[in-house]
């Protein structure tokens, strides 16, 4: 019987685990969800999406995150889905209006991990504190 149980317990766990392909189709997938809502302004449905792991509380995750917005992006991308094993990266470009004529491009890489069946933000260590 406890033989039975392992070898279910076994196949439901592999079950889950997508495939490569899809893990990147979905971390990509996660990744403009989540910006969307950033970019909208759904802050507590971003929250939802974060990484539990050392995640402040909600005011506190309101009030840094909202400080990060204090320039006006006209764009957003989301390129370079890499995963390796539960860890995801992409790379973010936005478009940050300042007082030039033109949009000025930015870039940086944005992590994310594989929890429970979700990808998961992680947000960057400035935020925690």
């Amino acid at each position: 019987m406890l033989l039975i149980v392992e070898m279910l317990f076994f196949s439901a766990n592999c079950a889950t685990i997508p495939e490569q392909g899809d893990l990147k189709a979905s971390l990509k997938e996660s990744a403009e969800k989540y910006w969307k809502m950033r970019m909208d302004e759904k802050y507590e449905d971003t929250y939802k999406m974060e990484d539990k792991e050392g995640l402040p509380p909600f005011e506190t995750y309101l009030q840094k995150v909202k400080a990060m917005r204090r320039f006006n992006i006209a764009k957003y991308t989301i390129t370079n889905e890499n995963v390796d094993g539960e860890k995801g990266t992409v790379t973010v470009y936005l478009e940050v209006m300042l007082s030039a004529p033109r949009p000025i491009p930015s870039g940086f890489g944005d992590a994310w991990i594989y929890r429970d069946g979700k990808w998961r933000h992680v947000l960057p260590r400035e935020v925690h504190k």
